[in-house]
Order: structure tokens, then sequence, then C-alpha cells
């Protein structure tokens, strides 16, 4: 059996505050860590990799989208170029005559 999967004990203290300014520390005893059980670990690891691919899916269609309004900017921006350009042709033209 893996190191990670055999029984520990751990210990973890607290601070209880009894009234106004007075506090007591309190030690809880250790506690024994549970077994993992195979079938409960496949499981989890089945429904994270579920989740995974679902958010996985929804980063590809992002990313499409985001490349979708890149490309409607891109041709806004070219739009606004052309006018400029557009604008600056007559003002020379009226500068001109």
């Amino acid at each position: 059996m893996p190191e990670a999967l055999k029984k520990k004990k751990a210990k973890f203290s607290s601070t209880l505050v009894l009234s106004g300014s007075e506090t007591k520390s309190q030690v809880v005893p250790p506690v024994e860590a549970q077994q993992c059980d195979p079938c409960l670990l496949i499981k989890m690891e089945s429904q994270h990799s579920v989740n995974i691919d679902k958010l996985n899916r929804k980063a590809r269609q992002l990313n499409k989208n985001l490349i979708a309004k890149q490309e409607e900017v891109d041709k806004y921006k070219a739009k606004v170029k052309q006018l400029r350009a557009d604008r600056a042709i007559d003002s020379v033209m009226d500068n001109i005559n």
C-alpha cells in the first residue's frame, strides 16, 4: 500500500474565546486519517476528468469567439484607417483648390 494511503495522525490546536479578553487554548486529540477507498478514488478521478473535458470544451469555444471578435475589430480598424486616409485626401484636395 502506498505511503500516502496509510493512516496518519494529525494534531490541531484551536483557541476558544470565552468572554471578553479571556481566552483558552485547547488541543484537539489526534485524529486518524480515513483510508481511501480505491473505487471512490476512481469515481472521483472520473468525475474530475469529465469536469476537465467540459472546461476544455468551454475554453475552445471561448477562444473561437475571441478570434471571431478580434477579426471583427480588425475589420473596423481597417475601415477607420481607410476613412482617415480618405479624409486626409479630401483635406489636401480642399487646400489645393
